[in-house]
């Protein structure tokens, strides 16, 4: 792992800094000093301590290196504004804003690759590292299995028999039975056949070579979108947990747990799964914009979503691009080229072939007032981030359905 990885992966983390669903890489947590393990908000904690740090004294001037340094990331990732607001706030125009936030990034980066790999965190540095590798040997082979298989998803109730069968016939002659309750749901979980199959064996055998009594049971129910399998016998088996174990890692890259719990009369390990949900229906939205750029923005926001990005640079052809691409929105810019955007907002509304696609004007034209006059379906303002983005092509959606 060299410097400029975990530079490069930084600053892809703060840039998403505001994106729930973003995941940065191993390179990120390792390099400031986190483990991966302990997830997103760790390392957020750490970065904006990290800003905190390079607060400069007092008497420094203004345009000092040092102050410049800490008051563009503390504008841009601890009071999270827009290069623009953060450019005007500190009298810089747009592109000396962004030569300087990559140099105060550079310095931030510094900051926690040194200070990760001083003398006194050293080793916790390299237990880290190693729980990294293996954490990324686990996905690649998941990835790899998922791969092998087409619309991988685990029948819950035909795995189950299959494993069972098989543990009965490989217990059958240590006197050990198998004992079903309960009706197993006919539903898909989703993990790969072959990882659950090999799961629910390993830790059958597990149980059984431990447990007091000659029967273990199984039994799964599903709730709430998630499935709870059950392994079970009387008393207290003296078995392993699985948190180190293959099985542990395979189930939590996909969603899922597995807890080992002890009663008076009886040891259960619980493995609990989501179930595969039948994807979303896919939605176009179709992006009327002279700047490629922001159409580039709006695919970053959708992905993992339900939206699907289309652009259009030319208003002028937007009827023909409505035919071809069928959308279910439109986010519309009123500064066009070549044609008004108030008058295509119009022409939008009143065609029959396009007035039953809701229109999003996104602009910088701040006229909410006649937007919403001309018929559009809503009005955002640049620079828009991404939760508005979406929690507005949602609202549309939602209402859409409701008075379908």
């Amino acid at each position: 792992m060299e410097f400029e990885d975990f530079r490069s992966d930084l600053q892809s983390f703060l840039n998403y800094l505001d994106d729930p669903d973003y995941q940065p890489g191993d390179i990120a947590y390792l390099g400031a000093g986190c483990d991966p393990y302990e997830g997103v908000s760790a390392l957020q904690v750490i970065v904006l301590e990290a800003i905190a740090s390079l607060g400069p004294e007092a008497e420094l001037p203004p345009d000092s290196g040092p102050r410049r340094d800490y008051d563009v990331l503390h504008h841009r990732y601890v009071l999270r504004l827009s290069q623009e607001e953060t450019a005007l706030r500190l009298g810089l125009s747009l592109r000396s804003l962004q030569r300087a936030q990559r140099q105060a990034i550079h310095v931030l980066a510094r900051q926690l690759w040194d200070r990760a790999r001083a003398p006194h965190i050293q080793a916790e540095a390299d237990v880290s590292q190693n729980k990294a590798e293996w954490h990324s040997q686990v996905r690649q082979e998941l990835v790899s299995l998922e791969k092998s298989a087409s619309g991988w998803g685990a029948p819950l109730a035909d795995t189950l028999a299959g494993v069972l069968r098989i543990a009965r016939l490989s217990l059958k002659d240590r006197g050990i039975r198998l004992q079903v309750r309960d009706t197993i749901p006919d539903v898909k979980v989703r993990v790969h056949p072959t990882v659950l199959r090999q799961i629910l064996l390993d830790e059958i055998h597990n149980l059984a070579q431990s447990a007091p009594s000659g029967a273990v049971t199984v039994g799964a129910h599903e709730h709430g979108g998630r499935v709870r399998i059950t392994i079970s016998c009387s008393g207290q088996a003296a078995i392993q947990t699985v948190e180190a174990s293959l099985a542990r890692e395979l189930l939590a890259a996909q969603g899922g747990r597995a807890e080992l719990s002890y009663t008076d009369q009886t040891t259960a390990l619980t493995i609990e799964l989501p179930t595969l949900q039948p994807p979303p229906a896919t939605t176009t939205v179709l992006v009327v914009d002279d700047n490629p750029d922001m159409a580039t923005v709006f695919e970053a926001y959708c992905i993992g979503t339900r939206y699907r990005i289309v652009s259009l640079q030319d208003g002028q052809h937007i009827t023909e691009a409505v035919r071809a691409h069928a959308p279910g929105v439109i986010l519309l810019d009123v500064m066009l080229p070549g044609v008004d955007g108030w008058d295509l907002l119009l022409e939008l509304t009143r065609d029959p072939a396009t007035r039953q696609v809701p229109v999003i004007v996104c602009s910088v034209v701040t006229d909410e007032r006649l937007a919403l006059r001309l018929g559009a379906a809503q009005y955002l303002r640049k620079p828009v981030s991404r939760q508005q983005l979406i929690s507005a092509l949602d609202q549309l959606l939602s209402q859409a359905a409701a008075d379908a």
